[in-house]
């Protein structure tokens, strides 16, 4: 078996290794670790809530931790929210900027109700919990990359309002 899948690995100074290091590189720059970590920091979020003498008790507790790590969460998402608009010269570019928030909070909503009422348990609770903070972190990685390389359309001399 080792034998195989050194047959199939690139060869370190290769195109192909250089190719998917780059590949891999650019993906990590432009996403960051997250991207690639976020089903074990639920893990670690439930291990710290475990943990928190508020949530020892465990159970439903533990979806109660994870909504409060998630409204942390969404008070980053309002400040980056706030940031991005602010960028904007057009009103209706503010406009569907704020507007996809509105539709993406509807998403997360409904998707994450009906994890949670599936079957309306215990671990369908903290599940609900852990898919609202999931989208969350997605959402955040979302804006910030939006914020950071969306480019407003503004007239020359054209400002953003204050």
């Amino acid at each position: 078996m080792p034998q195989r899948a050194r047959h199939f690995a690139p060869r370190a100074g290769t195109p192909s290794a250089r190719t998917a290091g780059l590949v891999i590189g650019v993906f990590m720059s432009t996403f960051g670790a997250a991207a690639f970590a976020s089903p074990s920091l639920i893990d670690d979020d439930v291990a710290r809530c475990q943990q928190d003498p508020r949530f020892i008790v465990g159970g439903a507790a533990i979806g109660d931790c994870l909504l409060e790590i998630s409204e942390t969460v969404d008070t980053e998402i309002s400040a980056r929210l706030t940031e991005g608009a602010a960028r904007y010269c057009l009103d209706e570019d503010r406009s569907d900027y704020l507007r996809s928030q509105e539709d993406w909070e509807v998403y997360r909503t409904r998707l994450c109700d009906l994890v949670q009422r599936s079957p309306d348990n215990t671990p369908s609770w903290i599940n609900g919990a852990a898919c609202r903070l999931e989208l969350g972190r997605q959402r955040l990685t979302s804006l910030i990359y939006t914020n950071e390389y969306g480019n407003a359309r503004c007239a020359p001399g054209m400002r953003p309002p204050p």
